[in-house]
C-alpha cells in the first residue's frame, strides 16, 4: 500500500504521468477489467514501482471510501474552468474498481 501511495504522490506532481493514467481510466469500458489491469500494472512499473493489480485495486477502493471529495474555492474555480489536477477523480475509475 505503501508503493502505491507513492506511486499516488508522483502522478499528482507529474503531468505527463496524470495523462497516461488519464489515458488508461477514460477506455475502462472499452478495454475491459483485464487489459485496463495489465495497462495499470505496466504504468506503475514504468514509473518505478511494481505492484499486482490487486495492490492498485486496493488503494483506490480505500482512497474513494475515505477522502470525501470537497472542493476549496481555488478547486471550485479549477473545475468551473474545466481544469483540474486530481487525476484519480476520473469518472471512469468507479467503473473498474
Amino acid at each position: 500500500m505503501d508503493k502505491m501511495k507513492k506511486l499516488y504522490e508522483k502522478v499528482e506532481a507529474d503531468i505527463s504521468l496524470q495523462s497516461k493514467l488519464n489515458e488508461i481510466m477514460e477506455n475502462v469500458e472499452k478495454s475491459g477489467e483485464i487489459a485496463t489491469e495489465e495497462k495499470l500494472t505496466s504504468f506503475a512499473e514504468e514509473a518505478g514501482f511494481g505492484m499486482t493489480p490487486e495492490e492498485i485495486k486496493l488503494f483506490f477502493k480505500n482512497l474513494s471510501e475515505t477522502q470525501p471529495i470537497e472542493l476549496s474555492e481555488e478547486g471550485l474555480s479549477k473545475v468551473a474552468g474545466g481544469f483540474s489536477t486530481r487525476p484519480f477523480r476520473n469518472p471512469n475509475i468507479n467503473n473498474f474498481f
